[in-house]
C-alpha cells in the first residue's frame, strides 16, 4: 500500500479507538478528527490516484468523520468501526501497488520500447496469410537518467493491457485497474552510459499467455549490472501485444491445442517454439544493423552482439533452448522452469555445448504446471549438455516465482502464482544467481557463488540429487 493508503487506515483506526475516550467529549478534538479525516479522504485520491480497493476505506473514513460531529458514543460502537476499517482495508491490502524491488548494481536503469516487422516471414498465427511476422521490443540499458527524470510503468497501456491479464487468470477485467499506478525503477529514453565503449547482452522471452514485463525485476537488475537487456514479447503466444499502431493482437489459445493427442500437441509446440526462435534471430539481427539502419540510436555500435547470454521462462525458456542448440550466437542459457516440450528432437539430441543454468521449480500450480513431467522430458537434454551446467531447483516455488507476477498480491498463492517461497526472497537468489552466471561466461569474471550456490541460499538444492 502507498503512503496515504496506509495515513487513511491508520487513522481510521486510531479515530475508532478513541471514540469511547473521555477526552473525546471536547468539541475542537471532535472537530479536529473529523477535519483530519476530510482531509485524507481528499488528499489521497488527488495526490495518489483513485482506484477501486479503496472504496469501503472512503466510505468507513466518511462515516468516522461524520460520526465526530455526534455527541453520543460508546465502546462497542468504536470497536464495531475498528472492525469495519479492517474489514474495508482488506482489499488495497490484497491487491496492492505493485513495488518492484530496486536493483542493486552501481548504475541507474534506461529503458526503451520499439516493434521490429520481418521483411521474409509471414504470420502463421494471425486471420491473415499476408501478415508480416511483428514482434514488440523492450530493451534495459545502464543509464544516467536527466535530474528530475520520472519512472516508467510497470506496464504501457495498461488501461488495455490489465482486463486481458484478469481474464487470463480467470478474474473479473476490473481487477487489475489499480496497476496503472506500478512503477518501475527503469527511466525511459535515459540516456546510455558513455562507457565502457561495447555492454554485454542478454535476451529474454517470455512465458506462454505472458508479457515482455513479466521479469522486470531481472531486466532491471541485469541492466544494473551493466548489461543490456532485450525482451521480445512474441504476439500471439504473448497474453495481449498492444502495437505502436494501436493494433491490439489478442492470444491465440489455439496455438496449443489442448486435449490433442500428445504428438499432435508435440508437432503444435515445436511450431511455436520454431517462431519464437526466429523472432529472437530478427530481434539481434535488428540490433546488429543499428550503426547502419539507424545511426542516431543511442544503442547503435554500443552491443556485444557476437556471444549473448540468451534467456527465457517457460515456454520462453524452451524456445531459448531451441535457439542455443542451433545457433553458435548464444555464449550462455539461462532457462527458468524451461518447458521442454517444444524443444524438437534434433535439440534434445545435440543438447548444449554452451554453459548452462537450468532453474527450476518444484511445486505443482493451480494453472496445470507439472514439474515431473516437465522433468521427465528434460531426462533426454540432460546426458547432452557439454559445456559447464549447473542443475538446481528452488525450494518451495511455483511455475511463477520467476517473474514479478508474485508480488502483485498475497494471494498469489492461491491464484496459482507462486509457491510458498517468500516471494521477494525468490526474486533475490534469482537476481544473484544470474548476474554471477553472465559475469563469469559473458565477462570471464570468476564467481564464487557459482562454485557452491547450495551453501549461498539454502533454498536451493541440485536437481541431479
Amino acid at each position: 500500500m502507498r503512503i496515504l493508503e496506509w495515513a487513511l487506515v491508520v487513522t481510521q483506526l486510531a479515530a475508532a479507538a478513541a471514540w469511547a475516550w473521555p477526552a473525546q467529549r471536547d468539541a475542537r478534538l471532535r472537530l479536529g478528527w473529523a477535519v483530519l479525516l476530510a482531509g485524507l479522504l481528499v488528499l489521497q485520491p488527488v495526490l495518489e490516484g483513485y482506484r477501486w480497493q479503496l472504496w469501503g476505506l472512503y466510505a468507513s473514513g466518511a462515516l468516522l468523520a461524520g460520526s465526530q460531529l455526534r455527541r453520543g458514543r460508546s465502546r462497542l460502537a468504536g470497536s464495531s468501526l475498528a472492525l469495519l476499517v479492517l474489514l474495508c482495508a482488506a482489499p488495497p491490502l490484497l491487491f496492492p501497488v505493485p513495488h518492484l524491488m530496486p536493483p542493486t548494481g552501481p548504475y541507474a536503469v534506461g529503458v526503451t520500447t520499439f516493434a521490429i516487422t520481418d521483411p521474409v516471414r509471414k504470420e502463421i498465427y494471425s486471420d491473415n496469410p499476408l501478415d508480416a511476422r511483428a514482434v514488440l521490443v523492450q530493451v534495459w540499458y545502464p543509464a544516467v537518467p536527466a535530474p528530475g527524470a520520472q519512472r516508467g510503468p510497470w506496464l504501457d497501456q495498461v488501461e488495455l493491457l490489465a482486463p486481458i491479464i484478469s481474464r487470463a487468470i480467470k478474474m473479473p477485467g476490473f481487477l487489475l485497474d489499480h496497476l496503472k499506478y506500478g512503477k518501475t525503477n527503469s527511466y525511459p529514453n535515459a540516456p546510455i552510459i558513455s562507457a565502457p565503449a561495447q555492454l554485454p547482452v542478454v535476451h529474454f522471452s517470455h512465458g506462454w499467455d505472458s508479457f515482455r514485463t513479466q521479469s522486470t525485476f531481472l531486466m532491471e537488475e541485469l541492466a544494473s549490472h551493466g548489461y543490456v537487456v532485450v525482451s521480445t514479447e512474441h504476439p500471439y503466444g504473448a497474453v495481449g501485444t498492444i502495437m505502436p499502431d494501436g493494433r491490439i493482437l489478442a492470444h491465440n489459445r489455439a496455438i496449443l491445442p489442448r486435449g490433442a493427442p500428445a504428438d499432435v500437441y508435440h508437432a503444435a509446440a515445436m511450431r511455436q517454439a520454431g517462431q519464437w526462435v526466429g523472432d529472437v534471430q530478427l530481434v539481434l539481427e535488428h540490433l546488429r544493423t543499428l550503426p547502419q539502419t539507424e545511426p542516431g540510436n543511442q544503442l547503435a555500435g554500443r552491443l556485444l552482439l557476437e556471444r549473448v547470454g540468451i534467456t527465457g521462462h517457460s515456454n520462453g525458456g524452451g524456445a531459448a533452448l531451441e535457439f542455443c542448440s542451433r545457433i553458435p550466437q548464444c555464449g550462455a542459457y539461462i532457462g527458468f522452469d524451461p518447458w521442454i516440450n517444444p524443444v524438437s528432437e534434433p535439440a534434445r539430441r545435440t543438447g548444449l555445448a554452451q554453459p548452462a543454468l537450468f532453474l527450476f521449480s518444484d511445486r505443482k500450480s493451480l494453472t496445470g504446471w507439472n514439474p515431473e513431467e516437465n522433468q521427465e522430458q528434460f531426462a533426454q537434454v540432460r546426458p547432452n549438455l557439454r559445456g559447464p551446467t549447473l542443475l538446481l531447483t528452488l525450494r518451495n516455488s511455483g511455475h511463477y516465482d520467476f517473474a514479478d507476477l508474485p508480488l502483485l498480491s498475497p494471494l498469489a498463492p492461491l491464484l496459482g502464482l507462486k509457491g510458498s517461497i517468500e516471494g521477494e526472497r525468490a526474486l533475490t537468489i534469482v537476481r544473484a544467481l544470474s548476474v554471477a552466471f553472465f559475469d563469469e561466461y559473458l565477462r570471464h569474471q570468476p564467481q564464487l557463488l557459482l562454485q557452491n550456490p547450495t551453501a549461498a541460499f539454502p533454498e536451493l538444492y541440485n536437481s541431479s540429487d
